[in-house]
């Protein structure tokens, strides 16, 4: 019975027509074994690089993602630490301000008693006025450096995803190497 079946099975592959031999033939296609055509390819060799070459083409548009969030989180950061440089540079020249104006009642004259007293209370308000700016330009710095650091780890984050495309990039390379060998050194009987 399996003598009598004749025909295309596949677009590269046809029985012999006569019972002289059992196995089939690839047929050739301008010198080239169309078995070896990306779609036969997969049909009679759906091994481990086709697999590898999907999952490295994934892996690369993932971490393509990933690093364009990482750089978006990063410019955050910087835009959060250049205000809070700003701030702080702000409030600094605030306390220094307040320490000019504390330098400057040393100056003025203190000869009675009510003098020395509305000369001390002036200081006292300058003193926690200046406290307030103090802790405020405190807070901004610590603002700065949590941006800093913000923005490092993106940093690092970013340059982490770059690796790990590099080396899918490298794998899918290694594997479309891998696919031309199999390729090359493959008879053209399936």
């Amino acid at each position: 019975p399996e003598a009598t079946i004749t025909g295309t099975v596949f677009a590269s592959v046809q029985w012999p027509s006569t019972g002289a031999s059992r196995l089939p033939k690839v047929l050739k296609v301008k010198g080239v074994p169309t078995s070896w055509f990306p779609e036969e390819e997969d049909r009679q060799e759906p091994a481990w690089p086709s697999l590898l070459a999907q999952f490295y083409r994934k892996t690369i548009d993932e971490e393509e993602d990933l690093r364009l969030r990482d750089a978006i989180e990063k410019v955050v950061a910087e835009r959060r630490a250049t205000r809070a440089r700003a701030a702080g540079a702000d409030l600094n020249q605030q306390a220094e301000n307040l320490r000019n104006d504390e330098h400057n009642l040393d100056l003025e004259p203190k000869n009675t008693l009510d003098e020395q007293a509305q000369l001390a209370q002036r200081r006292l308000q300058l003193l926690n006025v200046k406290a307030g700016v103090v802790d405020a330009e405190a807070e901004e710095s610590k603002k700065l450096l949590q941006a800093d650091a913000l923005r490092d780890a993106e940093v690092r984050a970013q340059l982490k995803s770059m690796e790990k495309e590099r080396r899918a990039i490298e794998g899918l390379e290694d594997v479309k190497k891998e696919m031309e060998r199999r390729a090359g050194q493959r008879n053209g009987v399936p």
